[in-house]
Parts: C-alpha cells; sequence; structure tokens
C-alpha cells in the first residue's frame, strides 16, 4: 500500500496489484477519535484520493478491505491492508516554505555576519555523560518534533544541532541559550566544509523569535540521500542563510 501527497494536504492512496475483474474496496479512514468517514472504490486497482484536504502535523490511521465471492460459493474472502501515517511537508511546500521566508528576511532587513563558531549548548549532566561513558564523542540522535509539527525531518533524520546565531553588536556567538548553561564552541571552518551538501529544512516561530534550520551532510551518504528526495538543496556558496565565502587566503562562513 503507498500513497500520493499532492499539496496542500491532498492524498492519494494506491498499490501496485492489478485484478483481471473489478473490486469493490471499503475503505475505514480515521483521522481523529471523533473523526470516521467510510469510502467504497471500484475499480481493478487501488487509485482514491480522499474528497478533502488533511489538516497538517496528523497522525491518520488507514484500512483497505477488498473482498471477493468464492465460485460456486456465498462465501466471501477478504484481504486487509493496512497503514498509519503523519503528515508532513512535501518538497513542493518546502519551496513554499522557502518563499515565505527569504520573504521574511527582506521584510526584516536581515544583514549576514561572519561567524567564527558553531556552537552547542546542553546541561553539565550530557557533557559528563559523553565524556564518562561515550568517550567524549557525541553520537548523532534523532530529531526531536520541536519546530515546524509538518517538518519531514522531525522523528525520522539522525543528527547533532548547533547554533549559529550571534551578537548584533559583538559578532560573538550569544551569551545565553534555553539549551544548556554549559558551550561547547567549535570552528566553523572545521565544520562548514565546500565538500558538504546543504538544505533548508525549516522556518518557524518560537515566541516571537523566528529561526531557520539548515542541514549539513556527507554527499552520499544515508542523511544526504533522505535530504535530497525531501529537502531543498541549498548552494553552499550562495544562499540568504549561511553560506561560505571565498578568498584567496581561506574560506569565510558568513
Amino acid at each position: 500500500l503507498q500513497f500520493n501527497h499532492i499539496p496542500v494536504s491532498r492524498y492519494t492512496f494506491h498499490n501496485n496489484t492489478t485484478f483481471a475483474v473489478e473490486k469493490r474496496w471499503i475503505i475505514f479512514f480515521k483521522l481523529a477519535k471523533d473523526r470516521f468517514h467510510v469510502f467504497i472504490h471500484v475499480g481493478q486497482q487501488l487509485d482514491f484520493t480522499l474528497p478533502f484536504n488533511l489538516p497538517v502535523a496528523t497522525d491518520c490511521e488507514v484500512k483497505f478491505i477488498v473482498g471477493c465471492i468464492l465460485k460456486g460459493s456465498k462465501q466471501m474472502r477478504l484481504s486487509k491492508l493496512e497503514m498509519n501515517t503523519s503528515i508532513s511537508f512535501t518538497k513542493a511546500e518546502y519551496e513554499t516554505l522557502y518563499d515565505k521566508t527569504t520573504d521574511f528576511i527582506k521584510v526584516k532587513k536581515g544583514k549576514f555576519r561572519s561567524i567564527e563558531y558553531f556552537y552547542r549548548n546542553k546541561s553539565e549532566r550530557y557533557f559528563d555523560s559523553i565524556t564518562e561513558h561515550h568517550r567524549g564523542i557525541m553520537k548523532p540522535y534523532t530529531k526531536d518534533h520541536n519546530g515546524d509539527p509538518c517538518s519531514v525531518i522531525n522523528g525520522r533524520l539522525g543528527g547533532l544541532f548547533f547554533s549559529t546565531a550571534v551578537d548584533s553588536q559583538t559578532n560573538r556567538p550569544l551569551p545565553c541559550s534555553p539549551f544548556g548553561p554549559l558551550r561547547l564552541n567549535i570552528s566553523a571552518r572545521f565544520l562548514f566544509q565546500p565538500n558538504l551538501n546543504l538544505y533548508f529544512a525549516d522556518f518557524y516561530c518560537h515566541y516571537k523569535v523566528h529561526y531557520v534550520t539548515v542541514i549539513l551532510t556527507r554527499k552520499d551518504s544515508t542523511a544526504d540521500i533522505f535530504c535530497k528526495e525531501r529537502l531543498k538543496e541549498l548552494d553552499i556558496h550562495d544562499n540568504p542563510f549561511v553560506y561560505l565565502k571565498k578568498s584567496e587566503a581561506y574560506n569565510d562562513i558568513i
């Protein structure tokens, strides 16, 4: 059982089995505790589009039953297909979100600033655990559900989060972070390399502060393939968020 997602949140369900004669498909669609729909689809193959848009960031449960009466018998044989899915942005919807993000930046008249560090704030307990139990290695973990609830990376992509925000007066990393009191600074030139791929992943507001999430991946890695199929790829040397400025001496991260 497969499905296609066409903006805005219009879903079509289909499978690859084609029967010799038409079948009647009974489709049970549960959107919430108080929203339950039943549809009947007739055809040699399942190819059914929901007659309504689905609200974003919603978990759905779908059951399909196809039946046939056995020859020379009054008995009916039933086959059942089930799936659970969570509604997230399509690649086309990421293009729309990207356009809205760049429009917001233009209105706010944001300026680029040089970045010296990528930094990561966590609790003292976190860094103690990394040192004592993981030989100082910060292992990737699955992205949580902070940010836009429709972001396709939520709960699906592993990685490590770093901040790049700087003070507008000093050009230094912001002095405080809601993620923890201890900070690890890593040279931006060490992490932000021209042989990596860069993707736009999210734009959201948190307590009147707006955030953009971009993702760095090693080319042709599992994470890179995941992002290339689902997100908007950015030019690492030319984009409106964070880019590598070429110079004769070295690369600056802006």
